[in-house]
């Protein structure tokens, strides 16, 4: 039923869309966004690295402080120890001087 009085239809390429749709497909262009994205992924996860390290080298030097902090405490309670022994040796002292004193003082006649 064709008839022969009918146009044939062609398609044609106009070039006027190139400019609607963007660049060719044989471009070399790339979108920017995808490339900003990744570099600053690349930029995180350098700074995450970085962190790590710095929060790995801070328990390392955390952890000797806590074990110079038991050191220290521990030859403070030595010392504490030893003053307790010290004070009540010179009580003890001041009670024998005290009684001495006390000798000497009291008259010899006298019971």
């Amino acid at each position: 039923m064709s008839s022969p009085h009918r146009p044939k239809l062609e398609v044609v390429d106009g070039g006027a869309d190139e400019a609607a749709t963007g660049p060719a497909s044989g471009s070399r262009e790339r979108p920017i966004l995808p490339m900003v994205i990744g570099a600053l992924l690349l930029a995180a996860l350098l700074g995450l690295a970085l962190q790590t390290q710095r929060v790995d080298e801070l328990e390392t030097r955390v952890q000797g402080l806590r074990i110079e902090l038991l050191a220290a405490q521990g030859a403070l309670d030595a010392h504490r120890t030893h003053l307790d022994a010290v004070r009540g040796s010179v009580s003890d002292l001041q009670a024998q001087i005290g009684a001495l004193d006390e000798l000497v003082t009291r008259d010899p006649a006298q019971p």
